[in-house]
């Protein structure tokens, strides 16, 4: 029931006997499993009973929310409404639609609404929150939280958004205070969740903390190319070139087509002073992407500083002048 209604779905008797509280029950299993084409089958079968009528436009409404439809998400979720206004989780996907299409004002006024209905239901006032956060309104974000401040201390998504309220608002010691709070959580936070919160901390100059909360996530799995890059962005934001490097190189061999990757080793090479190191990284890189406006550049610059000028010369014209394929006019030549 808990994962019904963090997907938005309204919650209704698990004990029901009739066919079409049956058919809901099935598709709330099969959106849990995966399975959004036989989730949107039940939930159909469920829309002939006046009864679960509502539900059912609600669970449609939501399925269609996962698959990124949001115009019939909409419409779904609105004839919901029309038919049970006090149904909590269908306002919470309609506030989530309204916040993906921008519609800020209205993705409110659905939050605030769900929350008067269920006062003492954690998920209106997360939503809310997030929504006061995402627009750039820490204080009334945090405020929002408050009652609920201690049970977001113990998960990673409810730490994301108060270390999002606190750096908001400058709050840095706040902040470290919730990295100590990361630490503490168990092996099952997804890798994407760390590389999210860890950014924010390098953002807002706390490259040290970053690294503390990558760390933890390296250490409960198979390190990902995602977080192989994030921790050679999070070295580097430190100061530690040696560390930035090897965990970039890693990330290359996770994925070799990765032209960002030999672009910052480049950039680490030759900060070192090793530039013959860093225009072979370059090299690489423009190998992969020819075209590249920004690896010519740097390439092209690299070559001019090394004085390879009849290196640098093609490449620089190729990024001014398109037209000229290798070489500039014979007028310049």
């Amino acid at each position: 029931m808990l994962l019904v209604a963090l997907l938005g779905l309204p919650a209704y008797s698990v004990s029901a006997t009739n066919s079409s509280t049956n058919h809901l029950e099935r598709a709330v299993a099969l959106i849990t499993q995966g399975d959004l084409n036989g989730a949107e089958k039940e939930a159909r079968l469920a829309l002939a009973k006046p009864s679960t009528r509502a539900v059912a436009w609600a669970t449609l409404g939501t399925i269609r929310l996962q698959q990124k439809k949001l115009a019939d998400s909409s419409q779904y979720l609105e004839k919901a409404l029309q038919l049970s206004p006090s149904l909590v989780g269908a306002r919470l996907s309609l506030g989530q639609v309204y916040a993906l299409q921008g519609k800020t004002a209205r993705a409110r006024q659905m939050f605030q609404k769900a929350l008067e209905l269920a006062p003492t239901n954690p998920i209106p006032r997360l939503n809310l929150a997030q929504l006061e956060a995402t627009n750039g309104n820490y204080k009334a974000s945090l405020e929002l939280v408050e009652p609920i401040s201690a049970t977001l201390r113990s998960s990673p998504d409810g730490l994301l958004l108060l270390l999002m309220d606190h750096l908001g608002l400058e709050q840095k010691d706040s902040a470290r205070a919730l990295v100590a709070d990361w630490m503490t959580l168990g092996e099952g936070v997804p890798p994407a969740l760390s590389i999210e919160f860890s950014k924010l901390l390098i953002d807002q100059g706390l490259a040290l903390e970053a690294i503390q909360v990558l760390e933890k996530a390296k250490g409960t799995g198979p390190v990902s190319f995602d977080l192989a890059f994030a921790l050679g962005g999070a070295y580097l934001a430190n100061g530690d070139s040696k560390r930035a490097s090897e965990h970039y190189e890693q990330a290359a061999n996770l994925n070799d087509r990765c032209v960002l990757c030999f672009r910052q080793m480049a950039k680490i090479a030759q900060r070192e002073g090793e530039k013959e190191k860093a225009l072979s990284f370059l090299i690489k890189a423009k190998t992969l992407e020819p075209d590249n406006p920004d690896v010519l550049f740097e390439f092209g610059k690299l070559c001019l500083e090394g004085d390879l000028f009849r290196d640098a010369l093609p490449v620089y014209f190729k990024r001014s002048f398109p037209l000229w394929v290798s070489q500039p006019p014979l007028y310049l030549s």
